[in-house]
């Protein structure tokens, strides 16, 4: 299972105060966008039409967009947007499976302890 991280101090960031106060609704798709990047190992990425599926009503969604791209919190990226700052705060991809990969090795070096001691 993979762990979206977002700072303690998210709530009351500048940037994060000022997104919610033009548009709370920003903030939700933000976080959505941070939780999805996190599951699909994207590293920060978000595809235009995973955020039409998060925020479906586009009139919603344009404002929201809009408000995120102009404070800064997603950056235009070919087909869809980057959150600010993702890999900042989370592993990246390569990251992720190096650690899965340690993981691996140390489950199987202990299954090889507990079986040869038998």
């Amino acid at each position: 299972m993979a762990w979206a991280r977002i700072d303690d101090g998210f709530h009351d960031h500048p940037k994060i105060t000022r997104i919610f106060d033009r548009n709370p609704g920003a903030v939700g798709l933000l976080v959505f966008a941070i939780s999805y990047c996190a599951k699909h190992e994207t590293d920060g990425f978000i595809h235009a039409g995973t955020v039409a599926r998060l925020s479906p009503i586009q009139s919603d969604r344009d404002e929201q967009v809009s408000v995120l791209l102009e404070e800064g919190a997603l950056h235009k990226h070919e087909d869809g947007f980057v959150v600010n700052g993702y890999l900042d705060y989370n592993l990246s991809r390569e990251q992720i499976e190096e650690k899965r990969e340690i993981d691996r090795e140390r489950k199987r070096a202990a299954r090889n302890r507990k079986g040869g001691s038998q």
